[in-house]
């Protein structure tokens, strides 16, 4: 492989079956190699210790290429389709975001994707997000997705560019008196439960405009618009009603605040983000899609 570097043998501490070590240059990271009595193992370094990966020589830089080509083509595919959803609803492409959702994979995965074009990611849990902004380009665009405790924001500020959450008016407050200790303008998003399931976060609809119009008076919040999670269900019908009810309740927004900053609709994930995309969706969050199945 072009992207292969093998640096001198050094030797081993001592420990056998691993009579020698070799370090090895791939992909950006150095992969140590040791000669085992039964097969090859490589270790790739630089990880955080959670995410240490351990391969089998036979198959690495196949599995690696493998997965590598594969979301290759899942990315380009997502793209594809948020096109044609756009079309399909007289849409610029360009009105629409996409977040990788990227929880419960590892920093290397992400690292990935990014090497494959993608610079936009969203965390679901505060304290993942920590550890993998750590060691993961200073570019990337975190969002952050999740239910957020007060006691978790500073695990997540400053580096996300945006908070899509925001649940309570007590978690707004919290926001802006972190914001304003460290003079910090903290872009948001209101989360609204639009399908009445209970066991979802965000406020009820008929609560978006009196609480939205409190989080204008924060003087270190930015709400920028509004966020949902559909029902877990693939009746089109029940989730379209979904995702046009926050796109009401935005226009309510707008003719109430005039002034006000009500642009987003973080709407729409791997199973139904044309249907946000075509109800007017200006951010989709789209994980198994792009990475695969997710564990746990």
């Amino acid at each position: 492989d072009k992207n292969l570097k093998v640096k001198p043998d050094i030797p081993s501490r001592g420990a056998a079956p691993y009579p020698a070590v070799r370090r090895i240059f791939f992909q950006g990271k150095f992969v140590t190699k040791k000669h085992g009595l039964f097969s090859d193992i490589f270790l790739i370094e630089s990880l955080p210790k959670d995410y240490l990966l351990l391969l089998h020589s036979k198959s690495l830089f196949v599995k690696f290429q493998r997965f590598n080509k594969m979301m290759k083509k899942r990315i380009e595919k997502i793209h594809q389709r948020i096109i044609s959803a756009c079309r399909r609803s007289g849409r610029d492409p360009s009105e629409v975001k996409l977040i990788a959702v990227s929880k419960n994979f590892p920093a290397e995965t992400i690292r990935q994707a990014y090497q494959l074009g993608l610079h936009v990611f969203g965390e679901n849990r505060a304290q993942e997000f920590k550890e993998k902004n750590k060691c993961l380009p200073a570019d990337i665009e975190w969002h952050f997705i999740g239910h957020l405790q007060t006691n978790k924001i500073k695990y997540v500020l400053p580096e996300a560019v945006l908070i899509h959450s925001v649940d309570s008016l007590h978690l707004a407050k919290a926001l802006s008196e972190f914001g304003q200790k460290r003079r910090l303008q903290i872009p948001v998003l209101l989360e609204i439960n639009t399908s009445a399931e209970a066991s979802k976060f965000g406020l009820e609809p008929q609560e978006a405009l009196p609480v939205y119009g409190q989080m204008l008076e924060l003087p270190a919040l930015k709400p920028q618009g509004l966020m949902t999670i559909a029902p877990f269900t693939d009746n089109e019908k029940q989730v379209r009603k979904a995702f046009a009810l926050l796109r009401t309740i935005r226009e309510k927004l707008q003719t109430r605040f005039p002034k006000a900053q009500v642009r987003e609709l973080s709407m729409g994930m791997s199973a139904d983000f044309e249907w946000a995309i075509e109800e007017g969706s200006t951010m989709v969050r789209i994980g198994s899609a792009i990475f695969g199945a997710r564990g746990r």
